[in-house]
């Protein structure tokens, strides 16, 4: 059976982000401002008028629909990267036909793992692994939702435990980035990415 290597999954993710550092770090602050827009209260207008509250709900829709597009342009531009292509970080703009497919998708597999993890909380974390590659075939291929699931159950077969030890070493990476503050992060969460894409790449080879 064809495996990765955790830590060989983190050097290349360090190579990579050492080669094109610029476009990922200003992809990074993108997503960064738009999520804290969208997050940001103090930016809603006071009064309870119709008007404003239509405009309010509006202008959130805007944002929101945003930020799914730079997040989406932001898988993209790590699965571009790792196939040794050179993108803008202006990509991140690039690809908003993904919106509703990637919406769905993420929202059944957000609500599988909570539900699960209410239950117990094993079921939710078999969950979340198995299916933890969904957000990248909604990308990077031409599957229907279901078929996506599917794929990502069998890229994910016989792997649980070291996709487990994957995820926490990649947690561990973001948390020490966390603790250099901003500058940490924006090393961190790219690093994280590029390791996260590179698995899903060898594993998606395996299953082809």
């Amino acid at each position: 059976m064809k495996t990765f290597s955790i830590g060989a999954a983190i050097k290349r993710g360090w190579t990579l982000f050492k080669n094109h550092k610029m476009a990922l770090v200003f992809s990074l602050l993108s997503l960064f401002v738009l999520q804290s827009v969208a997050s940001h209260d103090g930016l809603m207008p006071g009064g309870h008028h119709r008007e404003v509250m239509i405009s309010v709900l509006l202008l959130g829709i805007v944002v929101w629909v945003i930020v799914t597009i730079v997040k989406i342009g932001w898988l993209n531009l790590l699965l571009m990267i790792d196939e040794g292509k050179k993108p803008e970080w202006t990509e991140i703009f690039a690809h908003p036909e993904h919106v509703i497919v990637f919406v769905l998708t993420g929202f059944l597999y957000a609500l599988g793992t909570a539900l699960l993890s209410i239950l117990f909380i094993i079921p939710g974390i078999y969950f979340a692994l198995t299916y933890c590659f969904v957000p990248l075939l909604v990308i990077d291929t031409d599957l229907e939702i279901g078929e996506s699931f599917t794929r990502s159950a069998a890229m994910t077969k016989g792997h649980k435990w070291k996709l487990f030890g994957f995820f926490i070493t990649l947690l561990g990476l973001v948390i020490l980035g966390a603790i250099a503050l901003v500058v940490g992060l924006l090393v961190a969460i790219p690093v994280a990415g590029l390791a996260y894409v590179h698995v899903y790449k060898i594993l998606s080879e395996a299953h082809t």
